[in-house]
C-alpha cells in the first residue's frame, strides 16, 4: 500500500503488498443469490465504467495494451481493406 490504512477492519501497513481472490469475488454467497451459477443479467444496468478495464487500470495496468489495441485495428482495417465489395 501506498500509505497505512485500515481494511475491512484490518491495519494495512504503508508498503505491504496486497493480494485480491478475484476468484472467490464473484463467488461469495453473502453478496450474490446463487453465487456459484454465472449468471450476466446481473451486470445489467450497472453504472460502473468498464472501458479499458479488460487491461486493467493504475501502475499495474497490461503493458501489452497499446499493442493489443493497435493490432486490433490493423485487423480491422485489413479486413476492410481486403473485402471485395
Amino acid at each position: 500500500s501506498a500509505k497505512a490504512c485500515k481494511v475491512a477492519g484490518y491495519n494495512i501497513p504503508k508498503g505491504t503488498s496486497t493480494f485480491a481472490n478475484c476468484y472467490t469475488i464473484g463467488r461469495d454467497p453473502t453478496v450474490w443469490e446463487d453465487a456459484l451459477r454465472f449468471k450476466t443479467e446481473r451486470f445489467l444496468g450497472n453504472l460502473i465504467d468498464i472501458k479499458r478495464q479488460d487491461f486493467g487500470l493504475g501502475q499495474r495496468m497490461c503493458l501489452g495494451m497499446s499493442l493489443g489495441l493497435k493490432t486490433a485495428q490493423l485487423l480491422l482495417f485489413n479486413l476492410i481493406h481486403a473485402f471485395d465489395w
